[in-house]
């Protein structure tokens, strides 16, 4: 290589082109290059966003009457124009302690914070008349109200039989 060339040679601002061109690239090529070292404490791949709560959960319920039992829960998420979040699914539950076990069907809604679900039995237990003041009581029904989280859906349980509510609590992750 002629170094020559790119030396200065005669007057003027013309004299200094090739070298400026040179440095040029030279600084160029170093810029270009900085960002591509082995950097463990560089930036790293963003985390998914947490949007939706399809999938299994399971988890624990409890209600007075039968202590602390198993549930599953097996959820679809879809988006509605107008109607917005809503659930569909189904469930198992078991009481092992109290030999009581059940499965149905899910529906709810659920926003940033929270999830409302209703947990339907496929057999619905029958209450002796009179069943209540507009109609039959949704006996065996479950009413939850949870927190939502990525990994964990938590908070309070409604369980309805002939002549109460039992209250309780919820807490599932996947």
């Amino acid at each position: 290589m002629d170094i020559a060339r790119f030396m200065p040679s005669g007057n003027g601002p013309s004299a200094f082109r090739p070298i400026t061109v040179l440095l040029c690239i030279v600084v160029f090529a170093c810029l270009g290059s900085a960002g591509c070292g082995d950097d463990t404490n560089g930036p790293t791949a963003p985390t998914p966003a947490f949007n939706t709560l399809s999938g299994t959960w399971t988890g624990t319920v409890s209600e007075p009457s039968a202590g602390t039992g198993r549930l599953v829960v097996v959820l679809e998420e879809r988006t509605v124009a107008g109607l917005g979040r809503l659930l569909t699914g189904g469930w198992t539950v078991s009481f092992p302690n109290a030999g009581r076990y059940d499965s149905g069907s899910l529906t709810g809604t659920v926003t940033d914070a929270e999830a409302r679900m209703l947990l339907t039995p496929e057999n619905r237990l029958a209450c002796p008349p009179p069943s209540g003041p507009v109609g039959p009581l949704p006996v065996g029904d479950w009413a939850l109200e949870v927190t939502v989280s990525a990994r964990r859906l938590a908070g309070t349980s409604l369980y309805f039989t002939c002549t109460a509510s039992l209250s309780g609590t919820v807490e599932l992750s996947r």
